[in-house]
Parts: C-alpha cells; structure tokens; sequence
C-alpha cells in the first residue's frame, strides 16, 4: 500500500503503524522475534525449536514458499557501496571485527549452549538471545 496512512491502509500486526509502502511480510520478523521468545519460555527452555524459527523462519515470507530469517537479518552486510550505512554499525563492525560478530554469533552460541554461553545458565543465555534479537 503505498501512501500517506489516510485510512485505507493496512496498518501491521502491532495495529499502530501503517507503513507508506507494503512492508508487511518484512516486518512480520517481528512475530518470529515473539515465537523464539515464546519458545525461550518454555520449561525446559526448548533452545531447539528456537533456534529452527532463528535460523529457518516462520512467518516473514518473501514469496514463493521462502521465509526471512532472523538469521539472515543479523547476518546482513549493512553497507551500500563499500560504505557503512550508520553509525552504529560501523562502530560495531570496527569493534567486533565482523558483521556475524555483531549479533548472530552470540545469537547461536546460547541457542546452541557453545563458548561463550556454555556453562552459562538458561537465565544469561535467554537474555543474550532477546536482546540480541531486538537488535536485529
């Protein structure tokens, strides 16, 4: 839908914001964010099915039967033209060395219980995993 919101718009899931272009799909990411944290709260903590909505997707299509993953947004090269594209991610790629090292390898090292989230308890790595997903 493109356009000012004048009340034909499909306003998205959180029924607040009504985008000036059809970002639907896009934006319906942040269901999969709700489904792992869901998951995260599960007793036990069900890290495995977590981790196939992180790395699989669940309910952000891009058409055709293919989903967006949180995976591949954390993972996603932020630069246009060799340029980075904002100050944070510039910062955090200068800091972390890597794209990967900003949010998807703590990411997966909870989900997976592997360094530097191994040993750590449900409590630290549920965390990490939320707050890295609300990053993304």
């Amino acid at each position: 839908v493109a356009g000012a919101c004048d009340g034909d718009c499909k306003f998205l899931s959180d029924g607040l914001y009504c985008p000036v272009n059809d970002v639907r799909e896009h934006a319906d990411s942040n269901k999969d964010v709700a489904a792992v944290a869901a998951r995260l709260k599960e007793d036990p903590v069900n890290y495995e099915a977590a981790k196939t909505i992180y790395t699989e997707g669940l309910q952000s299509s891009k058409g055709g039967g293919v989903f967006r993953t949180l995976q591949d947004l954390a993972q996603k090269d932020q630069t246009s033209g060799g340029k980075y594209t904002n100050i944070f991610y510039s910062g955090a790629v200068d800091l972390y060395g890597s794209t990967d090292a900003i949010w998807h390898d703590w990411i997966i090292a909870c989900l997976d219980g592997a360094s530097p989230c191994d040993g750590k308890s449900d409590d630290f790595r549920k965390y990490v995993i939320n707050k890295g997903l609300i990053g993304v």
